[in-house]
């Protein structure tokens, strides 16, 4: 939509001046009906929904509304005498309305409309925000003496009865809870309960129930910078340990609060089964996720999304990874991108995966999507595919929409067979 109404304002724009070039006037009159039919063009496009309003569109709408009341001031003051023409003047304000549009219009560009993939349960999904305070953590990122709080927010059968499975989710780095909505709905729709957590300071920005928004720590951005530095493999290793701590005891925190609620007279609490857990991330998420299920025995199944196995790494010494002795215990999903798929051979970090490749258990089952790139996996990739192209270093060869319901067919398949035992892996 974006850039239909860039081209439409750079056609709008020629076919104005070649008319004022050919009169040999500035045509006030005629430039202030377009500018006011401009606004209210705008209005019909967002009242019948082919724009959906929202803060991509404030400096369109602002810019517009201005343009359409100087429209009104000069139709008002026809009579005033214009201002000689000249054609160079002409020409650069037409040259300036543009580029205006074009600066307006860029976080539509940037943040394009977007519709999610249709999820196929039955139920309608309906969606509560929790903040837990630990009482037994203070919070690292600051110096306020406060304890941790985390932020949970769920998406849930709505309006139903019985008991569910409840699965976590948690993002990769710089990530936020909503990163994966498609999933969270496909799921709650087809019978489970879904949190997805925010990590305070550690999230891109989390917002607590009581309305405060936390944006990343800049301590926290320094510390990750290690992964894009050449600091060895090794001071990487234990880099990516040390921030995993604070990952893994939020995503245990919330597990334990959660369960210690079950059953009481609440819409998420009454519906969760305390026998079926499950938890899945992506990126840096699915290695805390993993690491997770190594500090638990009531996990019943994990799903592991273009990430390193990390709770599968006893270390890294002299570049080299240590493994643990023991096989991954319990049902794995590993979902992987062409990115992830090249790197894993070569990277020690990626050790547990390759061995979980070569030689899985029946309970592990490994998924390569062909086209797929890092953040094919996440909703980003239709909300700014723009900015997952930037980020992840190139363009997907396969198609957002498509990948997503390739992916979220898989989870659901792997938890219904794993957590709600139906055979149809």
């Amino acid at each position: 939509m974006a850039t239909i109404i860039i081209c439409t304002a750079l056609l709008v724009e020629i076919v104005l001046t070649a008319y004022c070039i050919k009169s040999k006037a500035y045509q006030i009159g005629f430039k202030s009906f377009i500018r006011i039919g401009a606004f209210i063009g705008f209005i019909a496009l967002t009242l019948f929904s082919i724009v959906e309003w929202g803060r991509r569109w404030y400096g369109l709408a602002f810019l517009l509304f201005i343009w359409a009341m100087l429209g009104v001031v000069a139709l008002l003051h026809g009579n005033k005498k214009e201002k000689p023409y000249k054609r160079g003047r002409l020409i650069r304000r037409r040259i300036l309305a543009f580029l205006l549009i074009v600066i307006v219009t860029v976080p539509a560009v940037i943040f394009p409309q977007y519709t999610l993939p249709n999820s196929t349960g039955e139920f309608k999904v309906a969606t509560s925000v929790y903040t837990y305070t630990d009482d037994s953590r203070l919070e690292t990122y600051t110096n306020s003496g406060e304890k941790r709080q985390v932020t949970v927010e769920f998406w849930y059968p709505q309006n139903a009865e019985g008991k569910y499975p409840l699965v976590l989710f948690t993002h990769g780095l710089f990530g936020i809870a909503m990163s994966n909505e498609s999933t969270y709905k496909e799921l709650a729709s087809n019978g489970y309960i879904v949190g997805s957590v925010s990590h305070p300071y550690i999230s891109m920005y989390s917002k607590t129930v009581d309305g405060k928004t936390i944006i990343v720590s800049g301590e926290y951005m320094k510390e990750t910078s290690v992964f894009n530095s050449d600091a060895g493999e090794d001071l990487i290793y234990d880099a990516f340990a040390e921030l995993q701590k604070v990952r893994v005891a939020d995503v245990n925190f919330v597990l334990d609060t959660v369960l210690c609620k079950a059953g009481e007279d609440d819409p998420v609490y009454r519906l969760i089964d305390v026998t079926k857990l499950g938890l899945f991330g992506h990126s840096m998420g699915g290695a805390t996720m993993s690491a997770v299920s190594r500090t638990r025995n009531d996990i019943g199944a994990v799903v592991n999304l273009d990430a390193p196995l990390f709770g599968e790494l006893s270390g890294l010494q002299n570049g080299h990874a240590v493994l643990r002795e023991d096989i991954y215990p319990i049902p794995l999903l590993n979902v992987y991108s062409d990115d992830l798929w090249e790197l894993m051979e070569p990277d020690p970090m990626y050790a547990g995966n390759v061995r979980l490749l070569s030689d899985p258990p029946d309970y592990v089952i490994n998924i390569h999507i062909n086209g797929a790139k890092h953040l094919s996996f996440t909703d980003l990739s239709l909300a700014s595919p723009i900015l997952a192209d930037i980020l992840q270093g190139g363009k997907a060869k396969i198609k957002p929409t498509y990948c997503l319901e390739i992916m979220n067919k898989a989870i659901l398949e792997f938890f219904d067979s794993f957590l709600k035992d139906i055979d149809n892996i």
